[in-house]
């Protein structure tokens, strides 16, 4: 059993992965939900704004992400993580690590284009 607690809206994303029908939500590719992980100094902010058409997750300010369990984000691909506001430094590669250790495969950084794969990283061309 894992005794990590769910991120932040964790339990709206666990419920939504269990409906169906699925409610409409937006994806990256116009069809499937895309899963965005938040963080940095106004992570709620963007959570609050996009959270109605989108699945949005938080790494609250301050938290470190390897605190949480991401496992339900597993069968997204990719998961999308978008910085917002104010960044701690390594918080990119502890949210990336977090999210590779609890098996999601594809991971996007929205702002820099980088694409990390289970196993090696990728810059986008």
């Amino acid at each position: 059993m894992n005794s990590r607690p769910l991120p932040p809206f964790g339990i709206e994303l666990r419920r939504w992965l269990r409906s169906d029908p699925k409610p409409k939500r937006w994806g990256c590719n116009g069809n499937e939900a895309s899963i965005t992980i938040a963080f940095g100094s106004d992570a709620w902010g963007f959570a609050r704004q996009w959270n109605e058409i989108r699945l949005v997750l938080v790494v609250p300010p301050g938290e470190f992400a390897s605190r949480f369990n991401w496992r339900d984000c597993a069968g997204a691909a990719p998961v999308l993580i978008q910085s917002c506001g104010e960044v701690a430094a390594g918080a990119i590669d502890s949210l990336v690590n977090s999210l590779l250790r609890d098996g999601i495969e594809r991971v996007l950084d929205v702002d820099s284009g980088t694409e990390f794969f289970a196993g090696a990283a990728r810059h986008a061309a």
